[in-house]
């Protein structure tokens, strides 16, 4: 955007060319510099555009970062900027240069300025809190200005509605009691602790406004505090993406918990690496998903084990008048195949009780009637080096490629689009 000065200058010098050459009146001047205006407006809108995200970084042990010194200093004189930012992101910086581990108030976060530009966004909309480094950060480090200018913000911003918790160790009491209106929440790498102050009574009360709309989580184990997988939190939930890798038993256990719970709300669901287990509880098919639209299903198999003999029964209806609202459905399979071994592997795929035609004729049938967009990614992986001197292994793995494309291709005929993806990822340990 060019500098208001030099557009007031160049409507200034248009204004007197015109006037010349056309012998307008002197009041014409007056209509250009309506011109100049409407330029001023579309700067204040392109401020606003480019300002819409501020990003700031809170190191340990420092009273006062000259960052978010300078960003109060201009929000105190900016009334249209404090209106542009929709997004803070903050950043605690956890390491300190002599790496000492102290917990004593001087290595607290406790800048002066940060409470001050919390108060002042009152038109942030998503709220991403993280730390820098590999070092989780408590809620306890912080100051208490800062705690009480988080808790405040549901009646200083009243449009946030996203909050995102990166690397940060909270109490259920104090995510429901600081975040109550906040509808989308992203948990990454969270560490659930109770707390000595909460009791059950003070936890019901501070999750009755706690209305849960998105939940995204990330990470090896399930950042969801017991505490808070109840109606109450996850009543109205839509939308549950479970990014999660490296899944134990109880992480699936919670995992399938929150989906039981939400299984009747839910519109898109995202499962990640719990699918294909014994802990899986069998009684959840697809009839107890009544408003679901968007499936997909991610995970990987070991050894010999059929996915679709698991998958198949995840679809079928008890009810055979009954239908599904399921528009999209995606599955991602990574299939992991001891090559080399005397069973086999391409016949156990393709023997027609593993369900591939199965599946294919129940999701093209009147139950699915609104399922228009099927994805199928099937990577074939191989438990062995093909950088040893066996060549045979090589073939053999192509011979299933091969017949597996040339099997799933004719499937899934009825449905709108299609893609197969083989992908089989050789030379891996």
């Amino acid at each position: 955007m060019f500098p208001q000065e030099l557009v007031d200058r160049f409507v200034d010098e248009v204004a007197v060319g015109q006037r010349r050459r056309y012998s307008l009146p002197p009041d014409t001047r007056g209509d250009l510099r309506s011109c100049s205006l409407a330029a001023r407006s579309f700067r204040s809108r392109s401020q606003g555009h480019l300002l819409k995200r501020a990003s700031l970084v809170i190191t340990r042990g420092q009273t006062e970062s000259e960052g978010v010194r300078k960003l109060r200093e201009v929000m105190e004189t900016s009334e249209t900027l404090r209106r542009c930012i929709v997004c803070l992101n903050i950043q605690f910086d956890a390491i300190d240069p002599l790496n000492v581990d102290d917990e004593s108030a001087e290595w607290q976060f406790q800048d002066e300025n940060l409470p001050h530009v919390i108060a002042s966004l009152t038109e942030i909309r998503r709220l991403h809190i993280r730390r820098t480094y590999t070092r989780v950060v408590g809620w306890d480090h912080l100051s208490e200005a800062i705690k009480t200018a988080l808790r405040n913000t549901r009646f200083t911003a009243p449009h946030l509605s996203s909050l995102l918790l990166y690397g940060i160790s909270i109490s259920p009491h104090d995510l429901a009691e600081t975040w109550k209106s906040i509808k989308e929440l992203t948990l990454q790498g969270l560490e659930m602790n109770l707390g000595e102050e909460m009791s059950e009574n003070a936890l019901s009360r501070s999750i009755l406004e706690y209305r849960l709309e998105k939940l995204v989580l990330h990470g090896r184990e399930f950042p969801l505090h017991l505490a808070l997988q109840n109606r109450q939190v996850l009543g109205s939930l839509r939308q549950l993406m479970d990014n999660l890798w490296g899944h134990g038993p109880d992480s699936i256990r919670q995992t399938w918990n929150v989906i039981h719970i939400t299984s009747e709300s839910l519109v898109t669901l995202n499962i990640g690496e719990c699918f294909i287990t014994s802990i899986r509880p069998r009684f959840m098919t697809m009839d107890k998903f009544p408003s679901l639209r968007h499936l997909v299903i991610r995970d990987e198999i070991i050894g010999t084990k059929t996915f679709l003999d698991e998958v198949y029964p995840f679809f079928k209806l008890v009810n055979p008048t009954s239908t599904s609202k399921l528009e999209s459905l995606e599955l991602d399979l990574r299939w992991i195949l001891p090559i080399g071994s005397n069973y086999s592997h391409e016949e156990e795929l393709l023997r027609p009780s593993n369900g591939w035609s199965q599946l294919d004729a129940l999701l093209t049938s009147s139950q699915y009637p609104h399922l228009r967009d099927v994805t199928m990614n099937i990577c074939l992986s191989a438990c062995w080096d093909l950088r040893t001197e066996e060549p045979e292994r090589f073939t053999r793995l192509w011979n299933i490629y091969y017949h597996l494309e040339s099997a799933l291709v004719p499937l899934l005929h009825s449905s709108d689009s299609i893609d197969l993806d083989f992908d089989p990822a050789i030379g891996r340990h």
